[in-house]
């Protein structure tokens, strides 16, 4: 029995040496001379909403929003593998775990992985069986970067008392909202991806030039994503009181059932003649479904779960759909070569498919 581990840590630290953003006073500057505060006529409160913003500047405020949503990453990747056996019987186990702490707050991916393999050999049969599987948690952050990179340097990121205001400027002309704000809510976005497989191989080889092989396999797939936005986010600042924040929730799942089976024929006369021919045939079905709602008007606090919500949006209703499919083929393939120099190939080929329309249901290649 042999037993493998590996570990790796990798440490992730943002760049921002590409990104050249003004600073405040080239920002208001620049926003004075584009005529920001003139267009449509110049008025008392648009001048005043300018001075107001140059005091600050003057006073010093030079905020730089970018190191707000970052953190140094942490990647640490773990794996262990045995795998042995004794005469007919071999064996191989496999376990991996990679967490991923982006460099982005509240960014994190959990990944685990695993797979068994199985080998027996009985004369002149052999069974191989392949299980494989791989779990990945995910969390994204509610505020993108973007936003972050859209405010001003000429606000302020906290108030005279210290305190996360919900608007860095609110006024006839602009709203501006404080990713801040938005960032510290019980919002959330997340998901799920799970995928396993299982593959059961069977061959035979009843004489050396001939070999009979088939295979079934299932496959399972299937993906969940959530996402909750506080009543308190911002951007429903204009929505009505009862139409406030919002879930969302999407589900996919799918089944795959498929059988192989192929028989080989390989054979060398005199030494220059080489004879290779494949004869298979393959079959699968995919079941297939997809669901998935969204839900408006939560009430204020740790009220996340759809059960809270006032109604679905308007004019929205919940999604369903599924679907299967099946499909069938038979192929040849065949070639010969004469002394290693000389090559001829060909292959022919009959797919069949639920997919395909009614006049014709194979295809031939």
């Amino acid at each position: 029995i042999w037993v493998t581990y590996g570990g790796e840590l990798r440490i992730e630290a943002p760049d921002m040496t590409g990104y050249n953003l003004m600073n405040a006073r080239e920002k208001i500057d620049a926003e004075l001379q584009s005529g920001l505060y003139t267009y449509g006529g110049e008025t008392v409160e648009k001048w005043q909403l300018y001075q107001s913003k140059l005091r600050e500047v003057l006073a010093g405020v030079n905020t730089y929003w970018l190191s707000e949503p970052l953190r140094v990453g942490l990647n640490h990747r773990h794996s262990l593998y045995v795998d042995g056996g004794e005469g007919a019987f071999m064996f191989g186990i496999g376990l991996a775990y990679n967490g991923i702490t982006g460099v982005m707050k509240e960014s994190k991916r959990d990944n685990i992985s695993g797979n068994i393999d199985l080998t027996y050999r009985l004369k002149k049969f052999q069974f191989m069986n392949k299980f494989d599987m791989n779990n990945t948690d995910s969390k994204d952050p509610i505020v993108a970067f973007s936003q972050y990179a859209d405010a001003n340097p000429y606000y302020t990121k906290y108030n005279e008392n210290g305190e996360v205001e919900r608007w860095l400027e609110y006024t006839d002309y602009i709203k501006a909202a404080n990713p801040l704000y938005n960032a510290k809510q019980n919002s959330y976005n997340k998901g799920n991806n799970l995928s396993w497989s299982d593959k059961f191989i069977v061959e035979y080889t009843p004489v050396p030039t001939l070999k009979l092989r088939a295979r079934f396999g299932f496959t399972h797939q299937s993906t969940q994503a959530e996402a909750f936005y506080s009543p308190l986010d911002t951007r429903f600042a204009e929505t009505d009181f009862s139409e406030r924040g919002s879930y969302g929730n999407t589900e996919t799942q799918s089944n795959k059932y498929e059988g192989e089976f192929t028989l080989t024929y390989a054979k060398v006369l005199k030494e220059v003649h080489q004879f290779n021919i494949v004869l298979g045939g393959y079959l699968s079905a995919l079941e297939a479904k997809s669901q998935g709602y969204s839900a408006i008007g939560f009430p204020v606090g740790d009220f996340t779960l759809p059960s809270f919500a006032n109604s679905y949006p308007d004019g929205g209703s919940p999604a369903y759909n599924e679907s299967t499919t099946r499909s069938v083929s038979g192929y040849v393939i065949g070639n010969y070569a004469y002394d290693n120099r000389y090559l001829l190939d060909f292959s022919y080929r009959v797919n069949g498919s639920s997919v395909f329309g009614t006049n014709k249901h194979y295809i031939g290649t």
